[in-house]
């Protein structure tokens, strides 16, 4: 409870202690008031009574405590907890209040004096003013002042590269508007691109991400921001507690996966976000923006595939890049690492070639194999296909768990594995099918395999069919049951 006016504190100490108690340490170890705090503390009522202790003339009180509480809250909250607040007066008088911040060092020295000033600006209200991810960043790459507090409170590292550290991170909820500002924790992905300065990568990988957000595609990971703090480039992305690489070596199968006909859709929805980056179209009335463009990811793998619960989301587009249309998709290929390389990647002695969008359809294809896989057989299933793959590659000394021979062409032991498949599932039709398409996209010349499009058309029939066949089954198996019960299954249904 607030002290009463006769107290030793008074309500400029109580909201004073109020303040110290309610600051809070960021990751890089600087102190911030975060918003929803400083809201709570500077009531209507507690300005009231705190501008009553003020040392100012009468005429300066009119309307003070209204002006603090609707424009000048930060202001007043560093003034007090320095011991400055009846300065309030002379920043009120000059209409330096919450909008002017920050303010720069020689309009708080002509407010508050040299000294005061000078502390005022360099220090004490980056305290007050911490930074707020915007609702729209993703719109428009930021660049955040130095001296500002980003309102991290606490990083975890999730993986690391050659390029890039990718860290989960905490949000003070109320410095963010991505999400509900009411909900109790916000956590975010935090990529951080390892070399300085604006690079042409982070420029490609920024409009890439900008450019399919406009999309708002459910299977491609949404960008929340991104922007540049002390020469460092991020992106921000909603953080994803599961990945394929985790997914697959699950015991138990992941929450509505549960069901074999998510694997469908979510596999259908997965080619679609493929099929939207290798030929992204944008136009003015959907998208804000006329745009047409050929486009590739390049990174295909499990660890780069985020999985909600009910589908594949695809992410990583650090790799990726977007063309004109009219541009051929051919690049020099950069080196990566997993098993779903293609065989075009490299020549005999592992040295990279030019490739193009074909490498994705390839990841695509070692993708549906092992996700078919763990439908069918689970983890220990994809651990046994993953040991079988383990052979010599084109460097005989080495083995590797890849899906092409040193020739090119699939490795026996996938094909043997994949007509396995076919016989291990209630509905033979539909995995044959699935696995015909994998093994067409693992074809050793990239000219003879199909358009992501076209496997994406493909797997959308394939899904309508799974998820028809499982209404009916579970529509037969209430008949059997009725039936089996003595009643009319009419009566039951």
């Amino acid at each position: 409870m607030p002290p009463s006016l006769s107290g030793a504190l008074g309500y400029i100490g109580f909201l004073r202690e109020q303040i110290q108690d309610s600051l809070v340490t960021s990751i890089s170890e600087r102190l911030f008031l975060p918003t929803d705090k400083l809201h709570k503390i500077f009531t209507l009522a507690t300005i009231k009574a705190a501008v009553e202790e003020l040392i100012c003339g009468p005429d300066d009180r009119i309307k003070l405590a209204d002006t603090i509480h609707d424009e000048g809250q930060r202001l007043f909250a560093m003034l007090i907890y320095n011991g400055w607040q009846d300065l309030i007066i002379n920043f009120r008088k000059h209409g330096a209040l919450d909008s002017r911040l920050p303010l720069s060092e020689d309009d708080a020295v002509k407010i508050a004096g040299h000294s005061i000033g000078r502390r005022l600006a360099q220090e004490v209200q980056w305290v007050f003013y911490p930074y707020t991810f915007p609702e729209s960043m993703w719109k428009c790459y930021r660049e955040v002042e130095r001296k500002i507090i980003l309102p991290f409170t606490a990083e975890e590292q999730l993986g690391t590269g050659a390029f890039s550290d990718v860290n989960k991170m905490n949000i003070s909820p109320s410095q963010q508007n991505f999400v509900d500002k009411g909900v109790e924790k916000v956590q975010v992905v935090r990529k951080q691109l390892k070399v300085k300065g604006m690079t042409e990568e982070f420029k490609r990988e920024d409009s890439c991400l900008r450019l399919l957000n406009q999309l708002q595609h459910p299977n491609i990971i949404p960008l929340w921001g991104s922007y540049t703090y002390r020469g460092k480039q991020n992106f921000l992305f909603p953080y994803v507690d599961m990945d394929l690489g985790k997914f697959l070596m699950a015991k138990t199968r992941y929450r509505d996966f549960q069901w074999d006909f998510t694997f469908y859709s979510a596999l259908t929805g997965l080619a679609s976000a493929l099929s939207k980056t290798h030929r992204l179209h944008l136009d003015q009335v959907n998208h804000d923006v006329d745009f047409e463009a050929i486009g590739y990811h390049h990174d295909l793998r499990p660890p780069n595939v985020l999985v909600s619960p009910d589908t594949f989301i695809l992410a990583d587009f650090g790799l990726g890049h977007l063309k004109s249309a009219e541009a051929l998709s051919h690049t020099p290929y950069k080196s990566i690492s997993g098993d779903y390389i293609a065989p075009e990647c490299t020549d005999m002695g592992e040295n990279p070639q030019t490739v193009n969008r074909a490498i994705d359809v390839w990841a695509f294809g070692c993708l549906i194999a092992e996700v078919v896989t763990y439908m069918l057989k689970g983890a220990d299933g994809v651990e046994e296909f993953r040991t079988k793959r383990l052979t010599p590659g084109r460097l005989p000394q080495w083995k590797d768990a890849g899906f092409y021979q040193p020739h090119g062409d699939v490795k026996q032991e996938v094909f043997d594995w994949m007509e396995a498949l076919k016989h291990d599932n209630p509905h033979p039709d539909l995995v044959l099918q699935l696995v015909e398409l994998s093994l067409h996209a693992l074809r050793a010349d990239p000219r003879s395999r199909p358009d992501v499009n076209n496997m994406h058309h493909r797997l959308a029939v394939l899904s309508l069919q799974k998820h028809f066949q499982s209404v009916q089954d579970m529509f037969c198996k209430k008949v059997f049951d009725s039936r089996r019960n003595g009643s009319k299954y009419g009566a039951t249904l």
